[in-house]
């Protein structure tokens, strides 16, 4: 009967592999390391190519950076336009603001000088001769001292006109009292002002008729 040759630790060997530790004859002592050293080595360049390749994913192509690029100069010319028609607007409400405080600044001067309390020479409609009277006050006729009446504390500037360009009183268009409203001019009071510049408003109405 044919006897199986038991390895370590009392298995049974099969047939056509040595167990560990032991060599065929003839090979050389350092084969069987070199052929495990091998295996480690090769191994190894496998998991350095396989780490390497999500790298590559993590990278632009060139066409992702000019779809990337076009999308922003889409956006950046949305985006003028919009801040455009924001400055328009602001600049809007400030001309509104301006035209209400100071219309109603010489409505009551008017009244004012209706009720006496404002010195008018013969022939005078009541309203303020300059705008800047508005600022720097009229006697009172009423009171024992004579003090000033005063109307305005600062005069608006026109927010469409270059702050560069003359006084704030210089960059309204006035409006005599005499003047006809189809044809405003300025004359020996101020009876309404308005806006110089000739640009359209977001209502679709003109600046300067407002």
């Amino acid at each position: 009967m044919q006897l199986r040759h038991r390895g370590l630790r009392g298995r049974p060997r099969q047939r056509g592999r040595l167990p560990r530790g032991y060599r065929r004859a003839g090979a050389s002592p350092g084969a069987h390391r070199l052929a495990h050293d091998g295996r480690r080595r090769g191994s190894g360049r496998r998991r350095k190519i396989r780490q390497g390749w999500p790298v590559k994913e993590r990278g632009f192509t060139f066409i992702e950076l000019m779809i990337t690029l076009a999308i922003m100069a889409t956006l950046a010319t949305v985006a003028v336009p919009m801040a455009q028609v924001a400055q328009q607007r602001a600049k809007e409400q400030q001309l509104r603001s301006a035209l209400i405080e100071m219309r109603e600044a010489i409505d009551t001067y008017k009244r004012a000088s209706d009720n006496g309390r404002i010195k008018l020479s013969l022939g005078a409609s009541g309203y303020p001769k300059k705008l800047e009277e508005l600022v720097e006050g009229v006697p009172d006729q009423r009171s024992p001292s004579k003090q000033n009446i005063y109307f305005l504390r600062r005069l608006p500037r026109d927010p469409f006109q270059p702050r560069e360009e003359g006084s704030a009183a210089d960059s309204w268009s006035k409006r005599a009292y005499a003047s006809p409203p189809d044809n405003p001019s300025e004359g020996e009071d101020v009876f309404d002002v308005a806006s110089r510049s000739t640009k359209v408003g977001l209502n679709g109405m003109p600046l300067n008729q407002w």
